[in-house]
């Protein structure tokens, strides 16, 4: 026993450290890849001589790409999406006391809505920095605030990655079948507002093991696998949604009876 808690003792003296050290780094976005902005950030700077010392702004949900990282202090980064949104509008003495807007027929501007007047009603936040623009971008803000703290990677663009068919409803006979398909899968996502989830409609084709008749026995055969379907996922690459397909064995109706045939059925995936 005495050996036994020496030797737990040691084990985790030689762990411990690594778990501090996992815990307390920082960090990093990683070139190449896309991230989301989750708020409004103001530490763009052009490059070069247009560099004239003061920082633009992206706006929350602007996307932009890591093209390098040049030193320990400093991103370059390129936009590939701009957000803007609809500034908060305040209402005018007369509408406060009745609860109603007194004010003309809007007509359109530019910048959105403008009363008979000509004065804008409704401002719109836009980003100072430009669409497919290279900006130096720092690692902290200030010396303080860690932008990787405050981006997300980004969703949105092509995807693809390994498909898992757990079983398969058949809708000629309307019966479950275990027969089990593999498969790679190709789609294209898009981000459900704010939240960590995606949806992508997806194409896949694989194999699956299906059970077929052979002289009044049964057995089991490689079949081709074609399906489509619906996939939502969260930031940490876990995958479900509705897939239909079908399988094609190349034998005749009397051998495997859903030759061809449709069927559905949920799935389990990981992004690659």
């Amino acid at each position: 026993m005495y050996y036994m808690r020496r030797c737990i003792n040691w084990i985790a003296y030689a762990i411990l450290p690594f778990g501090f050290a996992l815990a307390n780094e920082t960090p990093v976005l990683e070139v190449g890849k896309v991230y989301r902005l989750e708020c409004d950030w103001t530490d763009f700077h052009t490059l070069g001589r247009n560099d004239n010392g003061s920082a633009l702004t992206a706006r929350r949900f602007s996307r932009f790409r890591v093209v390098s990282a040049p030193d320990e202090e400093d991103y370059y980064v390129v936009f590939e999406s701009l957000t803007k949104y609809r500034a908060k509008q305040s209402k005018s003495k007369s509408s406060l006391k009745t609860g109603k807007s007194t004010s003309p027929k809007p007509s359109s501007t530019a910048n959105g809505l403008a009363d008979a007047s000509g004065a804008a009603q409704i401002q719109w936040e836009e980003s100072t920095v430009k669409y497919r623009q290279a900006y130096r971008l720092g690692r902290k803000y200030e010396g303080k605030l860690n932008v990787a703290e405050f981006v997300s990677e980004s969703v949105y663009g092509p995807i693809s990655g390994t498909l898992v068919v757990p079983f398969k409803y058949r809708l000629d006979t309307k019966t479950i079948s275990g027969d089990a398909g593999l498969g790679y899968y190709v789609g294209w996502s898009w981000a459900l507002g704010p939240r960590r989830l995606s949806v992508s409609p997806i194409f896949s084709a694989g194999i699956s093991q299906v059970s077929i008749e052979s002289t009044s026995k049964a057995k089991s055969t490689t079949a081709v696998t074609v399906a489509g379907g619906l996939l939502l996922r969260n930031w940490s690459g876990v995958n479900i949604g509705f897939v239909a397909g079908f399988d094609k064995t190349g034998e005749d109706v009397s051998v495997f009876p859903h030759e061809g045939e449709p069927w559905i059925s949920f799935m389990v995936g990981w992004v690659l």
